[in-house]
C-alpha cells in the first residue's frame, strides 16, 4: 500500500512540474513545495532541493511578480551574479528591471519562468549556471533546462529578444569549471539564433574582478559587464 501511494504521489509531482507552462510560476512553486514535502514524509528523495522549496524564495518571487510592468521593459534574470548588477546605475535611461534571485539554479528558474514571460519584455538578459556548477550539476543537465526555459519564453512571449551570457570562471579552487557549460550555452545560442554576451572571456580569471570568495563579482567586473551590455540594452 505504501508503495502504491508513493508511486501515485510521485506521478502527481512529475505532472505538476512538467505542466509548469500552463500554471503561474508562483503557483507551481507552492505546489512543488507541498508535494515535495509529502514525498519526503513518505521517505522518497525527490532530488528537488535549493531555494525553490523555501518559503522566503516563494515570497521573493511573489514580490517580483507584483512589480509594475514597464513599456519596452528590459529584464535581467539570473542568480546572485545578476542581483549585483545595478541596472538603474548602468542603464538610467532604460526601462530596466533586475529580476534575479540569489542562489537560483537553472531548475529553479524553470519553475518561475511564467512570472517574467507574462510581462512580455522587449528584451531579456539571462545569466544562469553559476549555482549549477557549484552544486556539481552536469553541464548537459543545465543545458537541457535552459533549452526548456528558452522554448517557454518564445512560446509565451515570442517578440522578446533573448540574450544569453556565458558564466564567468569561478576562480575559487574548489568551485569547479564552467568551460563545458559555456560550450553548451554557445550551442543553444547558435541553435536558437540568440546573441551571447561573452562575460567569461571578458573577465578571465583576474582576481581583481572577483570578491574574496572567488565567485561573486567586484564593482570593476560589473563595469566591464555593463560596457558589454550597453549596445544591446540601449538598442544600438
Amino acid at each position: 500500500m505504501r508503495y502504491v501511494v508513493v508511486v501515485l504521489v510521485s506521478s502527481v509531482v512529475t505532472a505538476a512540474i512538467c505542466a509548469g507552462a500552463s500554471l503561474a510560476g508562483v503557483t507551481v512553486l507552492k505546489q512543488r513545495r507541498q508535494l515535495t514535502g509529502a514525498l519526503r514524509w513518505l521517505g522518497v528523495d525527490t532530488g528537488l532541493r535549493g531555494p525553490s522549496i523555501d518559503a522566503a524564495y516563494v515570497a521573493r518571487i511573489e514580490a517580483l511578480a507584483d512589480l509594475e510592468v514597464l513599456e519596452d521593459e528590459v529584464l535581467f534574470v539570473g542568480d546572485s551574479l545578476t542581483t549585483g548588477l545595478d541596472v538603474e546605475r548602468w542603464f538610467p535611461d532604460v526601462a530596466a528591471r533586475n529580476m534575479a534571485i540569489r542562489g537560483e539554479t537553472t531548475e529553479d528558474l524553470l519553475y518561475r519562468v511564467e512570472t517574467f514571460t507574462a510581462r512580455e519584455p522587449a528584451k531579456l538578459i539571462l545569466l544562469m549556471g553559476t549555482n549549477d556548477t557549484l552544486t556539481r550539476r552536469s553541464p548537459m543537465q543545465s543545458a537541457m533546462v535552459l533549452d526548456n526555459v528558452i522554448r517557454r519564453i518564445r512560446r509565451v512571449s515570442p517578440a522578446t529578444e533573448i540574450v544569453l551570457t556565458t558564466v564567468p570562471e569561478l576562480v575559487s579552487p574548489a568551485s569547479g569549471s564552467v568551460s563545458e557549460l559555456n560550450r553548451q550555452i554557445g550551442r543553444l545560442a547558435a541553435h536558437y539564433s540568440i546573441d551571447v554576451v561573452d562575460l567569461h572571456a571578458s573577465l578571465g580569471t583576474d582576481p581583481s574582478l572577483r570578491q574574496q570568495d572567488g565567485v561573486h563579482l567586484s564593482d570593476a567586473a560589473y563595469e566591464k559587464w555593463a560596457a558589454l551590455l550597453e549596445p544591446i540594452v540601449i538598442g544600438q
